[in-house]
């Protein structure tokens, strides 16, 4: 309906199957992506775009290259950076000249955090670097074989990035995120539950399984 609309993707394992069925959809039936522009909403920082656990990598071989997207219309921040501010600035910036976003599609971690906004993070908050769950860190460490201390992190658009999207698509399953969904859905909008102020965006949809949305 919107051949040139500016979508925003989030990687993880619910929004992986979202993206494999649209591959399949795309395969099937062919549409127009020649105009359509998809960026990544947050990267892990210090590691390779080559290494298969980067956003860059996963959407690329997910959606970009099955819909044969045009490559200058996937905008990704970098992976690596001498001045993360200028980084984030300079992501900012190229989304800016492609206009509002139409579309962000977002995944909510275990606490809610909504790309690598972790609970605590300003909901004024734009572009930055952050930290990542202690889980996922180390196995990013040991996947990269990333030393000790190495500074791995995320870069992500900010909360207030994501609320200025014109609409935004949640999406979880499973039974361990049903505690999260009810307290993102129906407790108080909240900075230590990030994904809690969806609950103010004028155009939000959430799609659960039975199991995420057991609590509901």
């Amino acid at each position: 309906m919107k051949p040139d609309s500016l979508i925003g993707l989030s990687t993880g394992r619910t929004t992986g199957p979202i993206h494999k069925a649209l591959a399949e959809i795309y395969k099937a039936h062919p549409f127009d992506t020649s105009r359509v522009t998809f960026f990544g909403l947050d990267e892990v920082t210090n590691v390779s775009r080559d290494y298969f656990g980067s956003c860059y990598y996963m959407l690329l071989h997910e959606v970009i290259e099955p819909l044969d997207v045009p490559m200058e219309h996937y905008i990704m921040p970098p992976t690596t950076s001498d001045d993360w501010d200028a980084a984030c600035a300079r992501f900012e910036g190229a989304l800016a000249q492609c206009g509002q976003v139409d579309l962000q599609i977002l995944g909510i971690g275990g606490n809610g955090h909504i790309g690598f906004n972790q609970p605590g993070t300003s909901f004024g908050q734009t572009a930055w670097t952050s930290v990542m769950e202690p889980w996922l860190y180390e196995r990013i460490r040991k996947e990269t074989n990333s030393p000790e201390g190495a500074p791995l992190g995320g870069v992500t658009l900010g909360i207030k990035n994501v609320m200025q999207s014109k609409r935004i698509l949640l999406a979880a399953n499973g039974t361990p995120k049903a505690e999260i969904i009810r307290a993102a859905v129906h407790g108080p909008v909240t900075e230590d539950v990030p994904a809690s102020i969806l609950q103010l965006h004028p155009d939000c949809d959430v799609y659960v399984d039975a199991a995420a949305g057991a609590l509901l």
